[in-house]
Formats: structure tokens, sequence, C-alpha cells
């Protein structure tokens, strides 16, 4: 696999808990990008407004307390920073709560997590859950 390379100029900085998996994706990525091992929840070794953005793919979900990381994030982010965020895969949602109906319309009264109501047309996959700072 190829270093990852970026055209536009972007530094990319990545974090993870494991130095394992730092170590695998020190060798996806090359020497120049930086990897630091952390604690998400603690706060991070970066300067306010740091980052134009945050990505938290599939880690979230693991925290038991979501408000001290996404506070921490909100305060690397630049005045107008986007955070792109995803939890686990929405069939999780069915393993875990056999209850839980995929794909029920999300205006649906019988639906029992939080389904956001568009239209009698929608179709929801895993709970709907608006964020902003």
């Amino acid at each position: 696999m190829k270093p990852l390379s970026s055209p536009r100029g972007a530094e990319v900085t990545g974090i993870d808990k494991s130095g394992a998996l730092l170590a695998i994706a020190r060798n996806r990525l090359g020497p120049d990008v930086r990897l630091d091992q952390a604690e998400l929840g603690a706060r991070l070794t970066f300067e306010d407004g740091s980052f134009e953005l945050v990505l938290a793919s599939l880690v979230l979900h693991y925290l038991q307390d979501w408000r001290p990381t996404l506070t921490e994030f909100r305060r690397m982010l630049v005045p107008g920073g986007r955070l792109v965020m995803s939890t686990h895969h929405p069939v999780m949602d069915h393993l875990l709560d056999p209850g839980f109906e995929l794909l029920r319309p999300t205006n649906s009264p019988t639906n029992g997590r939080r389904g956001a109501a568009r239209s009698g047309r929608d179709i929801g996959i895993g709970p709907y859950m608006p964020w902003s700072p």
C-alpha cells in the first residue's frame, strides 16, 4: 500500500488508544503523518483551534460518556470547523436490541427508538440524532 499523499496540502493527524493499531497506521501512512497514542475523553495535546476537520469514525460508541470527547473536539476545531462522526453500523442496533426494527418508517408510533419523523414515505435506518454545538 502506498503512503497517504495530499495534493491539496492537507496535514493529517491520527490518534488511537492502541499502540498496535498506530503501528499499522504508521506502516500504511508513512513517516510524514503525525500519529499519537491518546485516550479519548482526556484532554488531548493539541492547541485550541488546531483543526478544520475532526473525523471520528467508528469510535464514539465505545465511550461511556461522549461529552468530554465532544467538548475536546470542539475546543480543537477552528471557528466554523467541522466534526464528522459515525458510530457502529446500523445493523448493530438490531443485534444489540432485537426489538429495534431497521426498516420501519421513522414516523411510526411503534418505532421504540429515536426516529426522526419527516414524512410518511421516509424510512429510517437506525436512530437519527442531530447534533449542534
